[in-house]
């Protein structure tokens, strides 16, 4: 087990992003002109909100996908087909799936590449299929196929995050970070609310575990066990929290204070000098 002692200057910095991207978040949302910071890293390049519900794809799906089918019983399945996509463009043009339809998911995709029309986010690197395999074409037969086949072995009502965790392993392409942003969508649905693990369970990403080194002092490229970096972060948190009340409720999603690790590590990079974030900053919506 990781010494759990934080270092107090990368610490300090953690707080000083989170606390400056809320700000620029709340002062976008009100309508103030820009610049909404002072600080230049934050202000140039795209970094997610501190509480993953504002961020703008998360948004449309918990209005139109989650809010709609609240009581559907393959609202899991739907989400596992948002958080491939993750562009709410094409998630409305391929709508929900009560019964999957494979034919019309490829239809719906085809449509909007031969209008030149973006497919999919630039937030998630999704793996493409075998060579001379078309992406959607191979995502709709070898994962959402192979989902559905499975639907029978879903866990029931009263499962908890670990359950769902395992059963969607069966999935190829699935990988830790998928699953994570799958399984915290489902934490504000019927199918995981109630779970005993809600405020515990995580998987710690690649990002997610450079930002841990970072802020206990370790080598960057450190391994983290999900044990290790879910103790950690109940830890970060527990301090947190009283430091800082107002993020008492949004943290109590642990994914959230997960995301701002990976967050914390892109704008670490930068102040160090050794890297970029993909993505600049072009304000669009109300959120980003």
């Amino acid at each position: 087990m990781k010494n759990h002692s934080i270092n107090e200057i990368a610490y300090g910095q953690l707080r000083h992003w989170m606390d400056e991207r809320d700000r620029v978040r709340r002062l976008k949302e009100a309508g103030a002109l820009r610049p909404w910071t002072a600080d230049p890293i934050i202000a140039e390049w795209r970094f997610c909100n501190v509480n993953r519900c504002d961020d703008r794809e998360t948004k449309w799906i918990f209005t139109h996908i989650i809010d709609v089918h609240a009581t559907s019983t393959v609202l899991w399945f739907n989400l596992c087909i948002a958080r491939f996509l993750n562009w709410s463009p094409t998630l409305a043009q391929v709508g929900y799936f009560d019964v999957w339809h494979r034919d019309r998911f490829v239809a719906a995709i085809e449509a909007r590449q031969a209008a030149k029309e973006k497919v999919y986010t630039g937030a998630y690197m999704i793996p493409a299929g075998p060579a001379g395999t078309l992406k959607h074409a191979y995502l709709a037969d070898a994962v959402f196929t192979q989902l559905w086949s499975l639907r029978g072995y879903a866990p029931c009502a009263g499962s908890t995050c670990e359950q769902w965790n395992l059963f969607l392993r069966q999935a190829p392409l699935m990988g830790d970070f998928l699953r994570n942003q799958i399984i915290t969508d489902m934490r504000y649905t019927r199918h995981l609310c109630d779970a005993v693990d809600w405020e515990t369970f995580i998987l710690p990403g690649p990002g997610t575990q450079r930002g841990l080194s970072r802020l206990h002092g370790l080598p960057v490229n450190a391994s983290w066990s999900v044990t290790e970096a879910s103790a950690s972060l109940q830890a970060l948190r527990r301090r947190i929290v009283v430091e800082a009340p107002q993020y008492t409720e949004i943290l109590r999603d642990i994914n959230n204070l997960s995301n701002c690790m990976c967050e914390f590590d892109k704008y670490l990079r930068v102040l160090n000098g050794e890297g970029k974030p993909r993505a600049r900053y072009f304000p669009r919506g109300s959120s980003q």
